[in-house]
């Protein structure tokens, strides 16, 4: 288990943990409205719904889940084995999760929560790579000038008899291929 975790397998990451069973009578439906209703952004609209088979299409997505309310848009992974309802309204799409959680589609039982929000999944896709050039390439020792040419190795035609020295032209640490060799 503790091997396992964290390893990627295809495209996604494999989480390990124990399993446990749940009783049959506790499913989602012993969340109120208001607590999944609350359990996410204000403007987030957009229903998880996984465990989806390859064979699923839209259409059979989208039947079980329009009597819930208007769907703004549905976006099919099938090789992952998931898709996402999004809605029109927070309300349906919270109405959705109740009910389809648990409910078969194509043969499958599928899992049903809310999904990242459009603008969630910009900030977190953009973040790191903000974070990573500012934080960490842009204050590095190694982008300025002095730490660059500090740092490299001197090469002589002593060392590389391939390289030729030009001072004179190109400045005192600048090597120039003078002729390779014949084969």
């Amino acid at each position: 288990m503790t091997a396992m975790n964290g390893q990627w397998i295809g495209k996604r990451a494999v989480r390990t943990n124990w399993a446990t069973r749940k009783p049959q009578d506790e499913n989602r439906n012993t969340l109120t409205f208001e607590q999944v209703f609350n359990s996410t952004k204000s403007d987030n609209t957009s229903v998880y719904v996984g465990n989806i088979s390859q064979t699923t299409t839209e259409e059979t997505v989208r039947d079980p889940f329009t009597r819930y309310g208007d769907i703004a848009e549905i976006r099919m992974f099938k090789a992952q084995g998931y898709a996402f309802v999004r809605y029109e309204k927070k309300e349906d799409a919270t109405k959705a999760i109740m009910e389809m959680n648990g409910k078969e589609i194509s043969g499958n039982v599928v899992r049903c929560s809310w999904g990242r929000t459009a603008q969630s999944q910009i900030e977190s896709a953009q973040a790191p790579l903000f974070a990573d050039l500012t934080g960490s390439l842009l204050s590095s020792p190694l982008m300025q000038q002095s730490a660059i040419t500090s740092t490299l190795p001197t090469l002589t035609t002593a060392t590389n008899p391939y390289l030729q020295y030009y001072p004179q032209y190109y400045g005192a640490t600048t090597l120039l291929p003078q002729a390779w060799p014949q084969v």
